[in-house]
């Protein structure tokens, strides 16, 4: 556990002192271990509750912190270290940071802890806030010739006003394509540290007692663009600013008011955050007199109540009483209409405005409690009696968990009542027609504030083969409770210690929820600790550390013994004595081997001390670190013959397995060459298709058992549901998910790959052919034959032949586009295959046989990794295909020989072509 002196770091220090503290589960000190302490400051976001609508970061800050060890040593006798932590910053950050500390200890026998706590650190005394005009109703943007309100305020880290700063406020005309262009290094921060930046306009303001400032924001006509205010205190060295987009109102001329009376963000407020259910809320709206006030309660559902009110000079208050309905909150939507045609004041007509309100209601609360021992003992019986405090009836569950595990994510006990009562987004759509009846007002009102929702995650689940770490976990119930009852259960703990959470989890008639916990340590007089690998290799030699604890000061001698079985054996004494003068902990060390085998192993430790006893099993799982080896044997059989065939088998016992191919074409390893592609690793477009492709046509190739059909079927799934995450609005295909930019080969490979998937029954997101067919259409029809871009290039005549092949195999042919990549000069062998095997499959076959002749299938020697992502192997499968498309046999013959022998060698080229 990491804590600091004080509330936690303080603000704007240069060093600050940290404590470490360390304990066993069971509760014993762990003295003398090895500890070792990392962080790093990443920004956090600088937000204060009362000043939500102001912006405290310096979005030109480019702020980062390499992770850094800041302590490592050795923990005192009763397991503690104090280290000083130096926080000097290399660089200035936009604000508020976040520490992130990682912490290690180290158990005598290798394994260790990890512990992650993180906290807020203010690097700064003082923060400006700037918060700029919501800008006009149509545009959102702020106009020309207006004086704009800009509002500054200074508060130190507590969110309390820090007045009489003195700040400079500058204004800069930002590079017309700085926030369009950030991915070629045109970010803000980058934009402003070039040393040719300039303000327009520069001024000193200072702030009153309360640490607020105005500052006035003007730009004429026709000076256009977006501007970046920023905003220093010289003094604090903290920065702020953000950015406005300044325009005119063409459709009004230069010189006229916007007029048109369209609704405005009407900011009101409430006079808490939370009421209980009974409470009156009291709604403050700005208001001038003589308007009248539509106050709408709405939820997540319906509008709940409405009524109008009459408004007063200067603010109208609007008292409402809550009830259970409106747990967990409601939205209060208030639309305030001015007399039309008024002059008193230059606001729009109609303004609206919603704020939620939050309520709770008492009764949706349960309190369960619970009683147990404060300590429980491995290997015994353990009572847990569960009640309600106030006796209410309850259903619930009861949840024992090792506090180890929880820790490893920092598990916090369930709470329902967060979850069903959390807050709810608005589900009221809302317009009005006053734009029908009032000429001056605007149109459609709808959602522009987004509000609510809840929070909630799933952990996966994993599966291993050898339950290495049987965790202590117990889940029992559910179970009813009556009123005013208390009920008990019992169960017995495994062999264990450390320390368990007691989790109750209680629901009461379908609306009250409530939870508790109790940590329990669970240990006895004597316990044993060994630490093991998680794995072992074949023949691998291991020292066994096992620590042995005496908890009571009556423990004097302890036998200790260890016993192997499996594929596990003992090399040296299996015994030792050990000799306590108080309570303490001792280390002893045990020599394991393991057997030139795979499989597992069982080791047992225990210790004895008078009628005292502790065991710990440990299983182990065997496994042989290096990766698969194939040899490959091939025989002839000639007719009428008996083969006989000696194989002796690789490896090591239990790792090696056969697999017998017979086919009357050269050998080409299928089966090895699939499991290479299902195993492989990479993820983009091409890779994905490369792996899924083969598993959609070998079926028609091997036979194969169910099971292995079924796991053919789920990656066949998977590789279509990931292709479609790569296609983009225009259909074409991103070489990555998320990535911009289509890639050409790619598009049309993936394509195809989802063609043939379609065809054999597999159900393709919605949408994805016709998307990407009307892409391939067009890119086929754009496509000229010369020139620059990404439809040119290095094979850019194999990339169109082998779109308008999809086309055709999509029943879409484009005939002419391939009338024009026919007639382009110097066309390429490989390009002139594939276009006859798309004239073949839009029904002219005669075309195609003229294509074809004169063709050889010779291709230059190539791998590339770009572009058509082939070979020349891969450019002759694509013409045995237009071969055999094109029923031409005795051509077929010498080239699927070729092709076999190739593929039946083990070089290194045949792997990456398959």
């Amino acid at each position: 556990e990491l804590s600091f002196d004080g509330d936690g770091i303080p603000p704007a220090e240069a060093e600050v002192t940290a404590n470490l503290a360390s304990r066993w589960l069971h509760g014993g000190n762990a003295p003398n271990l090895k500890y070792q302490v990392e962080m790093q400051l990443r920004p956090a976001g600088t937000t204060f509750e009362k000043f939500r609508d102001f912006t405290f970061d310096d979005p030109a800050s480019n702020f980062s912190a390499d992770p850094q060890t800041i302590a490592e040593g050795k923990l005192d006798g009763s397991g503690k270290a104090s280290f000083p932590i130096d926080l000097e910053l290399s660089s200035t950050p936009p604000g508020r940071l976040s520490a992130n500390f990682r912490t290690r200890v180290y158990e005598p026998g290798g394994d260790f802890s990890t512990d992650r706590y993180s906290l807020n650190y203010d690097p700064f005394l003082v923060y400006v806030g700037i918060k700029t005009p919501p800008g006009d109703a149509a545009r959102g943007m702020l106009l020309t010739d207006t004086n704009h309100t800009v509002n500054l305020i200074t508060i130190d880290p507590a969110g309390r006003p820090m007045g009489n700063r003195q700040l400079t406020v500058e204004l800069f005309k930002l590079d017309y394509s700085w926030w369009w262009n950030q991915e070629q290094g045109e970010a803000l921060a980058n934009f402003m540290s070039r040393g040719y930046r300039n303000a327009i306009q520069s001024e000193t303001v200072n702030t009153n007692d309360r640490g607020e400032v105005r500052w006035t924001l003007r730009t004429q006509y026709p000076d256009w663009g977006r501007y970046y205010i920023r905003v220093s205190d010289e003094a604090g060295g903290h920065v702020t600013g953000t950015t406005v987009f300044m325009d005119w109102p063409g459709w009004a001329g230069k010189g006229r008011k916007d007029q048109s009376g369209g609704a405005a963000i009407l900011s009101f407020t409430a006079d808490k955050e939370r009421y209980t259910v009974g409470e009156a809320v009291r709604l403050t709206i700005p208001s001038s007199k003589g308007g009248r006030a539509l106050v709408s309660l709405e939820n997540g559902r319906t509008i709940m109540r409405h009524f109008w009110v009459t408004t007063d000079e200067g603010q109208t208050t609007v008292d409402i009483t809550t009830d259970a309905a409106m747990a967990p909150n409601v939205y209060a939507h208030v639309t305030l209409l001015q007399p039309h045609g008024q002059t008193e004041n230059d606001q729009p007509i109609r303004l609206y405005g919603i704020i939620p309100i939050m309520v709770e209601d008492p009764a949706t609360h349960l309190k369960p409690a619970l009683q147990t021992a404060a300590t429980w003992r491995p290997n015994s019986k353990a009572e847990i009696k569960v009640s309600e405090a106030a006796g209410k009836a309850m259903r619930y569950t009861l949840a024992i968990v090792d506090e180890g595990l929880l820790d490893l994510t920092r598990f916090s006990t369930p709470e329902p009542w967060k979850y069903f009562y959390a807050k709810e987004a608005l589900g009221v759509r809302t317009w009005d027609m006053f734009d029908l009846v009032l000429g001056a007002l605007s149109g459609k009102m709808e959602q522009i504030i987004s509000i609510g929702g809840d929070m909630e995650i799933a952990s996966p689940s994993g599966k291993q083969s050898i339950n290495r770490f049987k965790p202590m976990v117990r889940f029992l119930g559910p179970f009813s409770l009556d009123r005013g009852q208390t009920a008990s259960h019992t169960f017995i703990l495994p062999e264990y210690v450390g320390s368990v959470r007691v989790m109750v989890v209680a629901m009461g008639n379908g609306q009250a929820y409530g939870q508790t916990e109790k940590a329990v340590p669970v240990k006895q007089p004597v316990m044993v600790l060994a630490t093991m690998p998680r794995v072992l290799g074949p023949g691998e030699t291991v020292q066994l550390p096992v620590s042995v604890f005496a908890m009571d000061p009556k423990v004097k001698n302890v036998d200790l013994s260890i016993e192997t079985s499996g594929l596990l054996k003992l090399k040296g004494d299996a015994t030792s004595k050990l000799t306590y003068t108080s309570e303490g902990e001792q280390l002893v060390s045990f020599l394991v081997q393991a057997d030139e085998a795979i499989g597992a192993g069982k080791i047992v430790v225990r210790a004895k001390s008078g009628n005292e006893q502790a065991t710990q099993t440990i299983e182990i799982a065997i496994r042989h670190p290096n990766p698969s080896e194939t040899r490959l044997l091939s025989y002839r059989i000639d007719p009428d013959v008996t083969a006989t065939m000696e194989v002796i088998p690789i490896g090591i016992a239990g790792t090696n397995s056969a697999t017998l191919e017979l086919t009357s074409l050269p050998p080409m390893n299928l089966a090895v060459r699939l499991q290479y592609l299902i195993r492989y690793p990479f993820g983009c477009v091409e890779q994905t298709t490369s792996s899924g492709f083969p598993q959609l046509l070998v079926r028609e190739l091997l036979d194969l058992s169910p099971a292995q059909k079924q796991e053919m079927e789920r990656n066949i799934n998977a590789t279509i549901a990931r292709i479609g995450t790569f296609q983009q609005a225009d259909g074409g295909l991103s070489y990555w998910p998320g990535q911009g930019g289509v890639d050409d080969w790619s598009t049309v490979y993936g394509g195809h790959f989802m063609l043939e998937a379609s065809k054999r029954g597999f159900q393709l997101p919605f949408g994805f052919l016709d998307k990407w067919i009307s892409h391939q259409q067009k890119t086929a029809n754009q496509w000229h034959g010369s020139g620059s871009g990404s439809n040119y290039g290095y094979q850019s005549d194999l990339i169109q032949a082998y779109r308008l092949y999809t086309l055709s195999l999509a029943g879409k042919p484009e005939l002419g586009a391939m009338n024009r990549l026919r007639n382009v000069e110097n066309l390429s062998n490989g390009a002139r295959w594939r276009l006859a095997a798309a004239y073949a499959l839009a029904g002219q076959k005669q075309e195609a046989l003229k294509l074809r002749q004169g063709l050889g299938w010779d291709i230059p020697v190539y791998i590339t990794h770009s572009g058509t992502y082939g070979s020349a192997l891969r450019d002759k499968a694509m013409i045995l295909e237009t071969i055999v498309l094109l029923d031409l046999r005795d051509a077929a013959t010498p080239l699927v020989e070729e092709i076999s022998r190739v593929l039946a060698s083990d070089g290194w080229l045949s792997t990456q072509a398959t």
